[in-house]
């Protein structure tokens, strides 16, 4: 007979269990309920016109956003052939670096790092470390200035739209910026040198990971209209083809899978292992002083990536301050045009999928949203029962406090946010 043990998952956004199923003396499996309740934005969707979908879409998630207002604008922008122009496109991607900021000095300084040097929680690991303390809060703080200042908001930022953006800030606003930028850069090599210091903490053994990432040839991914997976790519319009939903009992959540049936893993360890070689030199450089090349062959290498990604990105972000540059944004007008619309931009967390239907009266009809953390789901739930296996839990059903402990590590690992999965 098998019986269920369940525990609240900690440290992640939103509401969801652990369970896990002990039968014969052993543990069976793992599932990872997702009981939020559904919040049927798609549904709402229908009968609004498209421009108005990147502010409905952006109220799905307050840590990512930019993420769906980015998806869903460059969906339109990509079928109605509306060309951004330059600086207002330069401008949306520093608002999204930001993002990307901001989610992973949450992530790795307040949800994995405690997991990392196995402490109750990030206060125990700023109490014994408050430098590190002071330094993840002025990153933060700095990120939010950053997002009023070109997004208009620090939180759900309103200057995005189909088309590029509705005002650019004064040069003088974002020259105030750059007072802070080398503090901010400082930081984040800090930071990443603190985590990787404390490498001898990972786990030894190595697994499989299948990627699943967008391509980009000269930059490390954000935006692209192609998808890749070792030796699969393919074009965001075949998403649907290529990744099959799957439903099950215990989880308001949809699952995907490869169509070829194998489970895959998107976020940053897959732009990490397929995009190394696109990130700036000097963050390859750290990175490989520590002995850190692709492939990561360990999901808890994934704070590794989100390091990598937070440097990166901080330099990236000060470019631009430095950089940038004024113009006034124009008003614009385009025709919407009955067909099906497709877009695709790295969230935080991985891949984020839109796909619009619009009807010959210039109104969305049918939607269809597929987050990252929904796409995760299956490989959190495998790659749960493969650590248990390699850390010797699997057979010792009467250890099940110390296995729900490994187990929510491991879900941790991918960052999940479950409002998103139930959207």
């Amino acid at each position: 007979m098998e019986k269920s043990s369940l525990s609240l998952l900690t440290r992640v956004e939103g509401e969801g269990r652990a369970n896990i199923v002990v039968g014969d003396g052993k543990i069976k499996r793992i599932e990872v309920h997702i009981f939020e309740a559904p919040r049927f934005i798609e549904f709402g969707l229908k009968g609004r016109k498209p421009i108005e979908a990147p502010e409905i879409t952006s109220r799905i998630c307050g840590i990512c956003s930019v993420s769906y207002q980015m998806a869903s604008a460059k969906a339109f922008e990509y079928g109605m052939g509306i060309e951004v122009p330059y600086e207002e496109e330069e401008m949306r991607k520093a608002i999204f670096i930001n993002e990307h900021i901001k989610s992973n000095v949450l992530h790795v300084l307040y949800l994995q790092l405690p997991d990392l040097l196995n402490a109750s929680s990030s206060l125990e690991v700023f109490n014994k470390n408050p430098e590190i303390y002071k330094m993840a809060t002025d990153l933060f703080m700095w990120s939010r200035k950053l997002m009023k200042v070109l997004g208009g908001r620090f939180h759900n930022i309103v200057n995005i739209r189909v088309g590029g953006v509705y005002s650019m800030p004064e040069k003088k606003e974002v020259e105030a910026l750059s007072s802070q930028s080398e503090r901010a850069i400082t930081h984040a090599r800090k930071l990443s040198e603190f985590v990787l210091d404390n490498q001898d903490k990972f786990p030894s053994y190595e697994q499989k990971i299948k990627p699943l990432v967008l391509c980009d040839a000269i930059e490390y991914p954000f935006i692209s209209r192609n998808i890749c997976s070792n030796e699969m790519r393919f074009e965001i319009s075949k998403f649907e083809e290529e990744v099959v939903p799957e439903q099950v009992p215990y989880s308001n959540s949809l699952r995907y899978r490869l169509r070829s049936g194998e489970n895959y893993v998107v976020g940053p360890i897959s732009r990490f292992n397929t995009s190394f070689y696109n990130l700036r030199g000097e963050v390859r450089r750290m990175l490989k002083s520590y002995g850190y090349m692709p492939p990561l062959k360990n999901m808890s290498y994934s704070i590794v990536a989100r390091i990598a990604e937070l440097y990166e990105f901080i330099l990236r972000i000060t470019d631009f301050i430095d950089n940038y540059r004024y113009v006034q944004v124009n008003e614009k007008s385009f025709e919407i045009k009955e067909g099906t619309y497709y877009g695709a931009v790295e969230a935080p967390r991985g891949i984020l999928y839109h796909r619009y239907t619009v009807n010959k009266r210039g109104l969305i009809e049918d939607a269809n949203i597929i987050p990252p953390t929904s796409q995760n789901l299956i490989s959190m739930e495998a790659f749960s029962m493969y650590h248990l296996e390699k850390i010797g839990l699997i057979n010792k059903a009467e250890q099940l406090e110390k296995a729900h402990q490994e187990v929510q590590k491991i879900i941790r690992l991918f960052d999940p946010c479950i409002s998103c999965s139930v959207h």
